[in-house]
C-alpha cells in the first residue's frame, strides 16, 4: 500500500549485532578518493625546499589532494594529486624541480580512504595505524584533519582496507556510499558516462578566504620511530600509555622502510600520560620515542584546500619570505596544520593574516 512501511520482526541476530557494536568504534562514514599519484621527496629539510616543491604545482594550477611535511623523523614530504593532473603536467613538474635536485619517488595509482569523524581518540588512532601491519595491504601513510583520518594505499586495495576498518569500526545504517555514484541527471546528460560537473575548482584570489583559525600552545610532539615488524607491540604500548586524545597525528615511512608515528598532544589534558608513555617504551629495543615540549599548533580551515590550488603554497611561501620556520605541516580534509616551536605561533598568525582573511 502506498506510503506504508513494513516494520521487520526482531531477528535473533540483532542483539548480537548490538553487543558487537559496543566493542567497535563508531564512524559516520568512509569515502574513497579517485585515482591519485603519490610523490615522496626525501630529504626535504627546510621550508624553502618545500616552497619550491609546491611552487611547481601552483604554477600548473594543480590541486593537491593531501600533503605532509616533517623536517624531523622521516625528513621529507609526501603529496598526492589526481592521476590525470600528473600525467598531463609530468614533464613540466619534473622540469621545475630538476634545478633544485628534488627528485620524487612516484607511486601510481594510489587512493585514499577518508574516515570521519575520529573524535581525536587515541583508541581510533591505534586501530587505524595497526592496519599498516596487514600483510596483503600497503599503507603508505595516514594523517588527520580536524575530524577525519586519511589513509593512503594502493588504488586496488581500497575495498580490502575498508573491510579491515569495519572489523574495528561500525557505520550507521543508510551511510553514504564509499565511491562516487553519479546522479540520474549526470547519467542522462553524459549518455551514461557518469560525472558531468567538475567538483574540483580551479580559481585564484589574491587574499584567500578561510572560515577561521585556531592557535594552540604548550603542546608536546611525540615521535615514535620503529621497524614495521614491531608495529603491533608499539601500538600496544601507545594504547596502554594512558593518553586519551590527540591534537594531530601522522604515520609516514622513510625510504629505508622505517615507520614514524607523530602525535601532537596536550600534556595538560592527560595528566601523567607522557611519563607513562616513556615508561611503556623504555624497554623497547627497536622503537625510539622522542618528545619535544613547548610546541605550538596553528590550524586554519576552509574553503576546502583541495578545491583551490595553491592554498598551502601561499602559506608556506609567506612564511618562508618572513624567515619563519615550522617543523611540520599536514593538509588533508578541510584544513591545514602547522606545527612550530614555542613563540612562533603568533608570528605565523600575523604573517598569514596578510594572505588569508575570514570574511
Amino acid at each position: 500500500m502506498s506510503g506504508s512501511r513494513v516494520i521487520p520482526p526482531m531477528m535473533d541476530d540483532q542483539p548480537h549485532r548490538q553487543s558487537e557494536s559496543v566493542h567497535k568504534l563508531r564512524l559516520g562514514g568512509i569515502k574513497f578518493s579517485e585515482a591519485l599519484v603519490r610523490l615522496a621527496f626525501s630529504p626535504v629539510a627546510e621550508c624553502a625546499d618545500l616552497s619550491r616543491i609546491l611552487s611547481s604545482f601552483a604554477k600548473q594550477r594543480i590541486n593537491l589532494h593531501q600533503l605532509f611535511f616533517n623536517e624531523d623523523g622521516s625528513g621529507g614530504a609526501e603529496l598526492y594529486l589526481a592521476e590525470q593532473d600528473y600525467r598531463r603536467n609530468r614533464s613540466l613538474i619534473l622540469g621545475e624541480l630538476e634545478p633544485s635536485g628534488l627528485e620524487p619517488v612516484v607511486i601510481s595509482p594510489v587512493g585514499t580512504l577518508t574516515l570521519f569523524p575520529h573524535g581525536a581518540s587515541i583508541d581510533a588512532l591505534v586501530k587505524v595505524i595497526s592496519l599498516a601491519g596487514t600483510p596483503d595491504t600497503e599503507i603508505y601513510g595516514v594523517c588527520s584533519s580536524l575530524s577525519s583520518f586519511s589513509i593512503a594505499t594502493d588504488l586496488d586495495r581500497l575495498d580490502r582496507v575498508a573491510e579491515l576498518i569495519l572489523e574495528d569500526f561500525f557505520l550507521p545504517e543508510g551511510h553514504s556510499p564509499f565511491r562516487y555514484e553519479p546522479s540520474a541527471l549526470d547519467l542522462a546528460l553524459t549518455g551514461g558516462q557518469g560525472r558531468v560537473v567538475e567538483t574540483v575548482a580551479r580559481y585564484w584570489e589574491p587574499v584567500i578566504r578561510i572560515y577561521g583559525s585556531n592557535l594552540k600552545t604548550g603542546l608536546a610532539e611525540c615521535v615514535i620511530s620503529f621497524s614495521p615488524e614491531t608495529l603491533s607491540r608499539v601500538m600496544g604500548n601507545l594504547s596502554n600509555s594512558g593518553v586519551q586524545r590527540f591534537e594531530m597525528m601522522a604515520l609516514t615511512r622513510s625510504q629505508s622502510g622505517r615507520c614514524h608515528v607523530q602525535v601532537i598532544l596536550d600534556p595538560g589534558r592527560d595528566q601523567g600520560a607522557l611519563a607513562s608513555m616513556r615508561n611503556c617504551f623504555a624497554d623497547e629495543q627497536d622503537a625510539e620515542l622522542s618528545v619535544r615540549h613547548g610546541m605550538e599548533m596553528l590550524f586554519f580551515h576552509g574553503p576546502h584546500f583541495q578545491d583551490r590550488y595553491g592554498v598551502i603554497h601561499t602559506a608556506v611561501r609567506a612564511l618562508a619570505r618572513a624567515s619563519i620556520d615550522f617543523r611540520c605541516t599536514s593538509c588533508s580534509g578541510t584544513g591545514v596544520h602547522l606545527i612550530a616551536d614555542e613563540g612562533v605561533g603568533n608570528r605565523m598568525l600575523e604573517v598569514l593574516g596578510e594572505v588569508f582573511v575570514v570574511p
